[in-house]
């Protein structure tokens, strides 16, 4: 069985990346097309040598040939599989244009001058970026590979730029190339595992109902719930499997059934027409079918509890939404962090040049009169102390940046067998003095509460101390700021609790409770009820997929003017 989805998952991928190069075709030949008319006309047509003309026509050639493909493809529908031989050409093909286009620059650097030489040397990054924006591999190393190799090779030889310079940019490109790719890639394939895990399970749901229906002939022994209501909306038969439904709905055989169900029947009736329609009852969710039997002037109810399958399908809502923003984060983070590296960088060697300045114009600074040298002191102590902040803000800008990394990361590291009391109340610790050290004037009571036959969980000590962390955090910043205004000393109290086969962590503020709101936002990415400054919106969001990875749960309960307690719940370490 498993092998059977494998093979599906490597066919819908062959399918999804063919179809992904096509669809891309037109935009690529375009630029391309407007990235040589370009250079063409920078260098001028009469610069061209023979080997670049002929690579321009290759180029020219290949794209054209691309667009009859992608045309021809337009009127078919969607292929059921995908060669591997096809793959090869469209890698084959990717490699030609790489390698065209690297001939053009490498057979005209060296009769360019240098600002020319630089321009061919740009477009050459902005056509190997082109290749990743397809989740290809195939595509994007094959066609960015042979234009960042042979411009290299050019530059080395005939260009102005250090050789050490062009090889460091270079490999720079071919890791942010790289890294984009990835990035593409990993959220294709799980949009190609979701649309077969929802395939599959609709595929499920009709085989179950076409059983159902099978089994409707013989309502007694079925077991799912069958009813039958005449048109007059009287219950005039239930089978045993309708025992929880008609509990619920507080009926027995031959009471009348409510309002909307004897005006659901008597439409049915008159229309002679199938209705299909959910009910809750009990905290239990029913798919119900109901067929009319105008001839007898009854209609027969089928359900099925659906209960389980609503509870799936919102857990796979929510999952897909946090997968897709994980993918953002990271691809934010990953688009920032270089240009914020410069900035980090080069604040701080400012400053060490700005330190060398000062020392340097210091006998200069000296034979001025008293005001300018005044002047000069107070400007050389401005320009010091926005370098200061501009690093500051630097940092703190890549501590986000960080966080959001960290957010969308899979773990693979292995799980250790630590002791969940130890490890909690160490982290309430941890937190507490952590807000002590930043604010002299904080101060929460901690009051913990370990039950003793809570043992030991397999987990990622430092990944489940961040969620401890976090949570024990946000609490008593919570504590701390709205308690007072209730009248209370702010107070957090964490305790722990064995329930089954797993351990429950609390946490509980006495602050002032979450807004209705809020509520469903509480653990989407970015979002934070702290003021400008003080949060990143990101802790509880990298805590619920923590919790989420080691098989736990983690919600909350609130009440405004009350407070908040946000529990979590893991499974205990198998003995075994």
């Amino acid at each position: 069985m498993q092998e059977t989805n494998n093979q599906e998952f490597e066919g819908e991928l062959r399918i999804h990346e063919a179809l992904d190069v096509a669809s891309t075709t037109p935009v690529f030949a375009f630029y391309t097309l407007l990235a040589f008319s370009v250079m063409i006309l920078q260098i001028g047509p009469s610069n061209l040598t023979i080997p670049a003309i002929a690579a321009v026509a290759l180029q020219l050639f290949i794209n054209l040939m691309g667009m009859k493909s992608y045309y021809a493809l337009r009127k078919k529908s969607r292929p059921k599989s995908i060669s591997k031989r096809r793959l090869k050409v469209i890698l084959i093909t990717s490699l030609i244009l790489g390698a065209s286009w690297g001939s053009f620059n490498f057979f005209m650097i060296p009769y360019l001058q240098p600002h020319s030489q630089m321009l061919l040397y740009l477009f050459a990054f902005i056509g190997a970026f082109g290749g990743a924006t397809t989740f290809s591999l195939r595509v994007s190393w094959g066609f960015s590979s042979p234009i960042l190799f042979l411009t290299w090779v050019a530059m080395l030889f005939w260009g102005p730029l250090e050789w050490y310079i062009n090889t460091i940019t270079i490999l720079g490109t071919v890791f942010a190339i790289t890294q984009l790719t990835f990035l593409t890639r990993k959220s294709a394939i799980n949009g190609i595992k979701l649309t077969l895990a929802n395939t599959k399970a609709l595929n499920d749901q009709l085989k179950a109902e076409n059983k159902m229906r099978e089994l409707a002939r013989i309502p007694e022994e079925n077991p799912n719930p069958v009813l039958r209501v005449t048109k007059q909306g009287e219950l005039i038969y239930a089978n045993k499997a309708s025992s929880p439904l008609i509990e619920a709905l507080r009926l027995k055989v031959g009471d009348r059934v409510g309002t909307d169900w004897s005006e659901r029947v008597a439409t049915a009736l008159s229309a002679d027409q199938r209705q299909d329609f959910e009910y809750e009852a009990s905290g239990q969710i029913y798919a119900l079918l109901l067929w009319p039997v105008p001839e007898g002037g009854y209609a027969n109810i089928y359900g099925r509890d659906i209960t389980t399958l609503k509870k799936t399908q919102n857990s796979l809502i929510h999952a897909e939404k946090m997968a897709s923003l994980g993918q953002l984060t990271a691809g934010i983070a990953h688009e920032i962090k270089n240009p914020l590296n410069f900035v980090n960088n080069f604040s701080k060697l400012s400053m060490e040049m700005m330190a060398e300045l000062v020392g340097v114009l210091k006998k200069p600074l000296s034979s001025l009169k008293e005001d300018d040298r005044e002047d000069a002191d107070d400007l050389i102590q401005t320009v010091m102390g926005n370098l200061q902040k501009i690093g500051e803000h630097g940092h703190r800008a890549d501590s986000i940046v960080k966080n959001m990394l960290l957010h969308s990361r899979e773990g693979t590291v292995e799980k250790q067998r630590i002791d969940l009391n130890a490890l909690v109340q160490e982290a309430a610790n941890l937190a507490f003095h952590g807000a002590r050290a930043t604010d002299k004037t904080f101060n929460v009571d901690v009051q913990m509460d370990f039950d003793g036959e809570v043992g030991d969980v397999e987990c990622l000590p430092q990944e489940l101390q961040r969620v401890v962390l976090n949570v024990c955090s946000n609490g008593m910043y919570e504590a701390a700021k709205n308690a007072g205004s209730f009248g209370r000393e702010p107070i957090l109290k964490v305790s722990t609790q064995r329930m089954g086969g797993r351990y429950e962590v609390r946490v509980t503020d006495n602050g002032g409770g979450i807004p209705e709101d809020m509520r469903d936002k509480i653990f989407n990415p970015f979002f934070t009820t702290k003021p400008t400054g003080e949060g990143t919106g990101l802790g509880l969001s990298m805590s619920f997929d923590i919790i989420k990875q080691h098989d736990g749960g983690l919600s909350f309960e609130t009440e405004l003017g009350q407070g908040t307690t946000f529990l979590f719940y893991l499974p205990e370490a198998n003995d075994e």
